[in-house]
């Protein structure tokens, strides 16, 4: 063997090495007083340094982090889920996925989805779950995707109900914290008594498996008023209280 090849060969040995590693780095944080180098001069005098309390030690926070992407594939939860706890990051919200999570119809697959609420939970993170988006296999479905429309028509309302019966079923003991449709006013389509329909059936069905669950519902892409109003009034109208 040349010196060559056998620099090649050991090259491929460390980048095969390298790719299996992949998920199972432990993070290395530096907590030292002067981890961070600097030019600048606040002109302050040092009294201490920050070092990050862990998720457990931070107990149950408002702040979250958002890994909305995932059942999309946009992101690979095991190369940053290290990272989390020992940070602080003690809430985390997931989309379920309903399109990732049922490729053919009546047969649910969450062993992606356990993947990450399982560590989360074993972890100290709590797990709010959004129930969203769409699914395209089903006629009325909805997309899969940021902006798409909500279900509608029998066939897919009725596969929705279905879909948030067997997730709720799932997760049942494990989250505690929901969300229904995420951004929803960011499709024209979605008007808000589509919207009110969509959050209460989900809601109630969340409930009938979890009657302490904590379910968010108007979830907007930003302050929208004119879409929020007519949503509260239709909620306002069958005796459902907005807090």
């Amino acid at each position: 063997m040349t010196t060559t090849t056998a620099s090649t060969a050991l090259s491929l040995i460390l980048l095969w090495k390298a790719s299996m590693s992949v998920g199972e780095v432990k993070p290395m944080i530096d907590h030292t007083h002067d981890r961070v180098q600097t030019t600048l001069n606040p002109g302050f005098k040092r009294i201490g340094t920050i070092k990050p309390r862990t998720a457990r030690e931070v107990g149950r926070s408002n702040i979250a982090i958002g890994c909305e992407m995932l059942p999309r594939d946009y992101g690979n939860f095991e190369n940053f889920k290290a990272w989390l706890a020992p940070l602080g990051v003690a809430r985390i919200r997931i989309h379920a996925g309903w399109a990732k999570c049922e490729t053919r119809p009546g047969t649910y697959d969450f062993a992606w989805l356990d993947r990450q609420i399982d560590y989360c939970c074993a972890n100290g993170l709590e797990v709010l779950l959004e129930t969203s988006y769409g699914n395209p296999i089903y006629p009325g479905g909805g997309g899969a995707s940021l902006s798409d429309g909500l279900p509608y028509g029998d066939v897919a309302l009725a596969a929705w109900d279905a879909w948030v019966e067997a997730l709720a079923a799932h997760y049942k003991g494990r989250v505690k914290d929901w969300s229904t449709w995420n951004e929803p006013d960011g499709c024209k389509k979605n008007t808000p008594a589509m919207l009110a329909d969509n959050n209460i059936r989900t809601a109630e069905i969340i409930k009938k498996h979890i009657p302490d669950a904590r379910i968010a519902g108007l979830v907007l892409c930003w302050p929208n008023v004119k879409y929020a109003e007519p949503y509260m009034k239709i909620l306002s109208e069958i005796g459902l209280s907005v807090p």
